[in-house]
């Protein structure tokens, strides 16, 4: 399958690109990608389920702490698949 193929070669080139990051004066790092051609600042979802705020410039990477948390003013927006679509929540609207 085309598309297994392709996720097995981007998780392994991001693999490499973290092993080479710095992460030193980051207390427990996380590496967030970007692959769009705009910078982005986004609420994500670490590996724990829990949500933090970054910014991540364009094609590229930060170095974010797994720690979470929001700067004040930011809402985190969930996505819930139910029925024949999904949901979009921010706990605003």
């Amino acid at each position: 399958n085309v598309a297994k193929v392709a996720a097995a070669v981007r998780d392994a080139a991001a693999a490499r690109i973290v092993e080479k990051v710095d992460t030193s004066g980051v207390e427990n790092p996380v590496v967030v990608f970007n692959t769009l051609a705009q910078e982005r600042q986004e609420v994500v979802e670490l590996p724990n389920g829990e949500l933090t705020y970054a910014e991540v410039p364009q094609c590229g990477y930060s170095v974010q702490s797994a720690d979470p948390g929001l700067p004040e003013g930011v809402s985190p927006t969930r996505v819930v698949a139910g029925g024949d679509g999904y949901v979009l929540n921010n706990g605003l609207l």
